[in-house]
C-alpha cells in the first residue's frame, strides 16, 4: 500500500461509523463509475463490430421470437 493510502487508512480509523459508510459508499460509486466507463467503451466496439457484422451479411441475425421461443 502507497504511504498516501496508509495515511488515508490511519485517518478513516478515526472517523465515526457514519462517517466511515458515506465514505465507503461514496468509493464504491466512483469505483463503480470507473469500471462502468471502461466496460460502456468494450461494449460499444463490440456493438459497433456486430452491427456492422449484419449489415455486411458477414453473418445472419436470428429472429428474436424464435430465440425466446428456444428459452
Amino acid at each position: 500500500m502507497s504511504p498516501l493510502a496508509n495515511k488515508l487508512k490511519k485517518e478513516v480509523e478515526q472517523l465515526s461509523m457514519d462517517e466511515m459508510v458515506d465514505l465507503h459508499e461514496n468509493l464504491i460509486d466512483r469505483i463503480h463509475e470507473q469500471s462502468t466507463a471502461s466496460h460502456d467503451s468494450a461494449f460499444r466496439a463490440t456493438l459497433e463490430r456486430r452491427v456492422e457484422e449484419l449489415q455486411s451479411g458477414a453473418v445472419k441475425g436470428i429472429d428474436a421470437m424464435q430465440v425466446l421461443r428456444s428459452l
